[in-house]
């Protein structure tokens, strides 16, 4: 009996080894599941995905109490005084307008221009010319003298343009006879009484008594039209005397003449 159960028990032992060794090699030799694998592609698709979606960190100035500007990135972890936006919209206020100014500055530079264009504005004012008696009653009898003396300071330069000239004696010459015979055998020639015609180079001037209101207006208005009339400048004025009654003082000018 005991010799049997033995048996039973070797034959039991040996088919439980056997059976523990089947399994062994069937978990050693067994195909391994496969995990789930995403491809490259679709890894990189999906991460573009959640970059895109995810919000940009924004900047924002901070005023530091020294007066330095620091800019920083706002994690949604930080927050900022009510001291650090006060500041900053301070700056952007300053800034706004420090633009605005600049815009207007530039408006204005714009329309100074314009108006300097449009009015041919000249900055360099001429000096003024202070004649002595001495400069003009050599030149000019009475009433012509005080009259150039007391003119403004246009008339008062070209009297001293003109006397400082040199003569063209040919063309003075010629140029004076025209301008009196002209003048004398206008049709209101009698209404005007000339005293005196000089000229020197490029400038002329003419003096007389006016005996009737608006003739020496007609008198210069047909001059000219006259082809060997070249002045391109007149310089003139009158004046009312009780004395010598209406009387008159003119520089004509040609610009275009050589001056030496």
């Amino acid at each position: 009996m005991n010799k049997k159960s033995s048996f039973i028990t070797l034959v039991l032992v040996a088919l439980l080894g056997f059976a523990l060794g089947r399994v062994s090699i069937s978990t050693t030799f067994s195909e391994p599941s496969k995990p789930d694998v995403l491809e490259l592609s679709q890894i990189n698709t999906e991460q573009n995905v959640r970059t895109k979606d995810k919000p940009k960190q924004k900047d924002y100035i901070r005023l530091m109490p020294n007066g330095a500007v620091e800019t920083l990135n706002e994690p949604s972890s930080i927050k900022r005084s009510p001291q650090d936006i006060t500041l900053e919209n301070k700056y952007k206020a300053l800034e706004a307008k420090y633009d605005a100014l600049i815009g207007e500055k530039a408006d204005l530079l714009k329309r100074v221009a314009t108006l300097q264009a449009n009015n041919n504005v000249n900055t360099n004012l001429p000096v003024k010319v202070k004649l002595s008696k001495e400069d003009v009653t050599g030149v000019l009898s009475a009433p012509f003298d005080d009259f150039v003396l007391s003119s403004g300071n246009s008339l008062s330069t070209k009297f001293k343009q003109l006397q400082t000239q040199k003569q063209d004696v040919e063309w003075a010459i010629e140029t004076q006879q025209r301008i009196t015979d002209f003048f004398i055998t206008h049709e209101y020639g009698y209404a005007v009484e000339l005293r005196g015609v000089s000229c020197k180079q490029s400038m002329c001037d003419i003096r007389g008594f006016e005996r009737e209101a608006k003739s020496l207006n007609k008198v210069m208005r047909s001059i000219r039209a006259e082809t060997w009339w070249a002045f391109n400048s007149t310089h003139s004025s009158s004046r009312s005397d009780k004395e010598y009654g209406q009387f008159f003082y003119m520089i004509v000018s040609n610009s275009k003449r050589k001056n030496n």
